[in-house]
């Protein structure tokens, strides 16, 4: 059911700090919310639909910071930062969720993958700064959109983008530009469609 929370500050430990579950058309705007936990997250959205985060500052110490999962759809994150410290962690998970949006934001896990993308379908990141050991990592996923979006690889080993597990079909990541503080580069475990192997990405 609709609703909204702003200007709201939550920090927590071994909880989530945003947890939307089931929720429809609920606004998040001008608020924080920071957690240290391993198994929880900061923004945790599952079975939610057609809500919208906002201006907004998302971390977990510990583990991933933000997570879309099981049937969360049609969701958009706008001029939000997530953000882990935790090596292995992701920024931003969106696992068996389709066609959501991430704009304007900033996406960082400087031990692990910035954006991990599993299981999904038709999600969408425009104009946004993602960094991390590994920048991207889409598994298993078809119809992933990054355009106009910067990626930042920490790690010598790491990589701006990985496609594994059959993805398919990303569009627009030619707009982006890939970049590395220390190495990086891209890798495709197989062909896919939408981007041959044979196709060069400068980083």
């Amino acid at each position: 059911s609709w609703s909204a929370i702003n200007d709201s500050v939550v920090s927590v430990l071994n909880a989530h700090g945003l947890w939307l579950e089931g929720s429809a058309g609920t606004v998040v705007s001008y608020s924080s919310a920071v957690t240290m936990s391993g198994s929880a997250y900061a923004l945790f959205l599952q079975g939610a639909d057609s809500n919208t985060v906002t201006d907004s500052y998302i971390e977990n110490q510990a583990g991933d910071a933000g997570r879309l999962q099981g049937g969360a759809n049609y969701n958009a994150i706008r001029q939000t930062t997530m953000l882990t410290v935790s090596a292995g962690y992701a920024g931003l998970t969106l696992s068996g969720s389709d066609r959501n949006v991430v704009a304007g934001s900033s996406i960082q896990s400087l031990l692990g993958r910035a954006l991990y993308v599993a299981g999904s379908s038709t999600n969408t990141v425009l104009d946004s700064f993602i960094q991390g050991s590994t920048a991207v990592y889409i598994d298993g996923s078809t119809g992933t959109v990054i355009g106009g979006s910067v990626l930042t690889v920490t790690d010598v080993f790491g990589s701006g983008l990985v496609l594994s597990s059959g993805s398919v079909n990303l569009a627009d990541f030619f707009t982006c530009r890939a970049l590395s503080t220390v190495g990086g580069h891209l890798f495709v475990d197989q062909p896919a469609a939408g981007l041959p192997m044979t196709t060069p990405i400068p980083i």
